[in-house]
C-alpha cells in the first residue's frame, strides 16, 4: 500500500541527475544513436512516469495491486522510481 501512495503521490516529482560519462541511447525516431555527453543535466519526470497510462492504467485510481509480484514483473525497469535509482 505504501507503494502505490508513493507512486500517486511522488516525494519529488522531478529528479535530476548529471551524467558521469557519456552515453548512448537508441534514437526515439529516425535510426541511429544519440550521445549524451559527460556533465550533461537531466530531468525525470517522476510523476508523469509513474501517471502514463501505457504502464498505469487508471493512474488516479489507488491499487496497491499493482505492486503484486506479478504485476512489478510485467512492466519495465525504473517505471516506479519511488526514491531515485543508481549512482
Amino acid at each position: 500500500m505504501f507503494t502505490e501512495a508513493l507512486r500517486k503521490y511522488p516525494i519529488d516529482p522531478l529528479l535530476d541527475h548529471m551524467f558521469c560519462n557519456h552515453y548512448e541511447l537508441i534514437a526515439t525516431y529516425g535510426n541511429g544513436t544519440v550521445t549524451v555527453p559527460a556533465g550533461t543535466a537531466v530531468c525525470i519526470p517522476v510523476f508523469d512516469l509513474h501517471h502514463d497510462k501505457s504502464y498505469n492504467p487508471e493512474p488516479e485510481k489507488f491499487d496497491p495491486d499493482r505492486f503484486t509480484e506479478e504485476n512489478k514483473h510485467s512492466r519495465p525497469n525504473y517505471i516506479h522510481i519511488l526514491f531515485g535509482e543508481g549512482p
